[in-house]
């Protein structure tokens, strides 16, 4: 394990085969670059794994990919700079590290919600996404995709931060999007289950993705 400071980008990397996908791991609201690592160790033992750490802190403290006003009252404007960002290092560290460029993301809550957003606003392609407690964080025009992601998305149906039309909307952009969908709704609120971990697995189904 290597962890790194860069010019304020806290990243971690794990080496792997690097004939495989590399897997980005993007962390909830108060998370790091640590937090999905058992994760992904579970999901893909065999590939290289590059955690990054958001760049915006709430309250000074709270790790954050982009600002918000309040809970559901986002800074659109921060999202898109702090993609940005992130792209760019991204490829970077793919370039420095000689990693394969094909990606794999494994998102939580706040990270999720950057990794389909990026997907849908056709700044960078997934080959798989795995996006646990998404919301739809900004209402997109989309059309088919020629570029399909296979995608797991999970809900709580009693989740107090993600309500179920929320979700619905955020289903019906990736529908109409072409993507590859496996659902997975249980009855639950936003903490992140075994269960589903074992669920999303399931759709790995080419071992040298």
């Amino acid at each position: 394990m290597i962890d790194f400071i860069d010019n304020k980008l806290h990243y971690l990397y794990l080496n792997g085969n690097k004939d495989r996908n590399t897997v980005l791991l993007l962390h909830s609201t108060g998370g790091d670059e640590i937090e999905m690592i058992d994760i992904a160790r579970y999901l893909y033992p065999k590939n290289p794994i590059l955690g990054i750490r958001g760049r915006v802190q709430e309250n000074g403290v709270i790790n954050r990919w982009f600002k918000r006003r309040k809970e559901g009252d986002f800074d659109i404007d921060s999202l898109y700079r702090e993609e940005a960002i992130l792209i760019k290092r991204v490829n970077s560290l793919i370039s420095e590290l000689n990693l394969n460029p094909r990606l794999n993301v494994i998102g939580y809550s706040n990270g999720a919600n950057v990794a389909l957003h990026l997907e849908l606003s056709n700044q960078i392609h997934f080959e798989q996404i795995m996006a646990y407690h998404p919301m739809m964080i900004e209402e997109l025009k989309v059309s088919i995709n020629d570029q399909k992601s296979n995608i797991f998305i999970s809900h709580g149906e009693d989740d107090p931060i993600v309500p179920d039309e929320n979700f619905h909307q955020l289903l019906g952009l990736l529908e109409n999007s072409g993507h590859n969908l496996e659902i997975y709704e249980f009855n639950g609120e936003h903490s992140l289950t075994n269960e589903e971990i074992f669920t999303s697995k399931k759709i790995i189904k080419n071992e040298l993705v």
